[in-house]
């Protein structure tokens, strides 16, 4: 019972008790610990509940949206919105945003009612990854807002709607980091292991598309992830050179030579009899297909190997990519994160 703790009884008065069957983050702590103090006239001595802040401080979206509501938390309200930069435009009042038709960006302005302000982007694309059939799992960083810089990280949720959410092995949970890529979010792993139980088992075809945006954080050894029916590198210390089994049951030996730092977009597609590995836009693998994979995923581990660097987003699909939609993905991110010149200069 509430009011029972080991052999007592509360003897004082509960005004209210909220309850949420989630691990709630560091945010949503401070948004709750706030509501009961400016309710309950109760002063805090190491929370700030003053400071106005964004619900999201980075929003995603297809332009294939037509609208996005902006919310903030904190301050005094109610709260007003105007667009400070960019297309678009934004209902004062309710924060909803009207998506432009071309791709950009748009930096809001909030204020509350005692003048303060706080700001939010939007980023809004042509070509989305959800605007691709065969979409399997797409892990991305901006989706982890909520959390403070060096959060530790037990889970990261799935961006596809199917559910593919990555679990920490044991302890091995991965720390978020609040900008790593020019600005963007990313998840570091370091000795984590995030886990997709069953996203191999799961699989619907014999073809596969992975895509990943990376901070390499000059490590000389690395596996981004573990899907592979065969032990594999990304990059093998000794060598310099990947030994790729992403997509495959046997592994292609000595492909060519694998960055230690930097950021890079890394894309793979398998067929029926092709298979493909591009990094930054330019193709490092070209070869006959050999398919297969393992039941689970594992995300920074890859057998006893570790990334001790940077994922912004992961994308897999269960499907060969045309080059076409190869290229509208890896525009997505190179733009996005403002990397990969030999990419963008190819965009629309």
């Amino acid at each position: 019972m509430i009011l029972f703790k080991e052999i007592g009884y509360f003897n004082g008065d509960i005004h209210e008790i909220l309850v949420y069957d989630n691990n709630q983050t560091q945010k949503e702590m401070r948004s709750n610990q706030c509501y009961l103090s400016q309710k309950y006239s109760i002063s805090l001595s190491s929370v700030d509940c003053s400071s106005l802040t964004p619900v999201q401080d980075i929003y995603n979206v297809s332009t294939a949206t037509s609208t996005i509501t902006v919310g903030a938390e904190n301050g005094v309200p109610p709260y007003s919105f105007s667009v400070a930069s960019g297309s678009g435009t934004i209902d004062s009042a309710t924060g909803v945003f009207t998506i432009p038709a071309s791709a950009g960006s748009s930096s809001i302005t909030i204020t509350d009612l005692l003048g303060s302000s706080a700001t939010t982007t939007i980023h809004y694309y042509d070509e989305f990854p959800s605007d691709i059939s065969g979409l399997i799992a797409w892990w991305d960083a901006s989706s982890l807002s909520n959390f403070l810089d060096n959060s530790s990280i037990g889970k990261w949720g799935d961006s596809s709607g199917n559910g593919e959410t990555a679990f920490a092995y044991n302890t091995q949970t991965a720390i978020y980091r609040a900008n790593s890529i020019n600005g963007f979010p990313a998840v570091r792993g370091a000795t984590s292991k995030l886990v997709a139980a069953g996203l191999g088992a799961n699989w619907a075809t014999s073809d596969g598309s992975v895509f990943i945006a990376v901070n390499l954080n000059n490590d000389t050894q690395y596996g981004f992830f573990d899907i592979s029916a065969t032990a594999d590198f990304w990059r093998l210390a000794s060598t310099g050179n990947a030994y790729q089994g992403t997509f495959r049951d046997t592994r292609i030996n000595n492909t060519g030579a694998m960055p230690t730092s930097g950021n890079y977009i890394f894309s793979i597609t398998s067929g029926v009899t092709d298979y493909y590995q591009y990094n930054n836009g330019t193709q490092l693998i070209n070869t006959s297909s050999s398919w297969g994979v393992k039941d689970d995923l594992d995300i920074f581990n890859s057998g006893s190997d570790y990334f001790d660097g940077d994922i912004a987003e992961l994308i897999f699909y269960d499907d060969e990519l045309s080059p076409v939609q190869r290229q509208s993905i890896e525009c997505y991110l190179a733009q996005k994160y403002n990397i990969a010149d030999a990419i963008t200069a190819s965009c629309p």
